[in-house]
């Protein structure tokens, strides 16, 4: 498949160190381009930064209006999309570490009784 490109963006600094920045070797085009060659792939990951904590209700309340569909279409169906922050993947990562040492505390618990009632 050839593209033809319209713009080029100036090289980006490093966050840190003097190295090359991987994001500039980032090319960018259309989500129709993007159907196109993986028509299999129907799930879109977008990232926002938004500048103050204090916005984030603003920022999510203007996504969902964005990613919903119009008022005045009639769509019974339940939006297809989440809105997730750092509190919730913050919250995830807790229940997993959680069930992780309840599973590892059950485990070593039944290892126990198993050696003390061997000897």
């Amino acid at each position: 498949m050839l593209f033809t490109v319209v713009g080029v963006l100036d090289k980006q600094k490093q966050a840190f160190g003097g190295g090359k920045n991987p994001a500039d070797n980032v090319a960018y085009f259309p989500i129709s381009t993007f159907h196109k060659l993986h028509p299999e792939d129907l799930d879109y990951w977008i990232s926002l930064k938004y500048d103050d904590p204090k916005n984030l209700p603003l920022v999510q309340d203007e996504v969902t209006g964005t990613a919903a569909p119009p008022p005045q279409v009639a769509n019974e169906a339940a939006d297809n999309f989440a809105v997730f922050g750092t509190d919730t993947l913050t919250r995830l990562w807790n229940q997993i570490t959680g069930g992780l040492f309840l599973l590892l505390f059950a485990l070593s618990s039944v290892a126990l009784m198993v050696a003390a009632s061997a000897s």
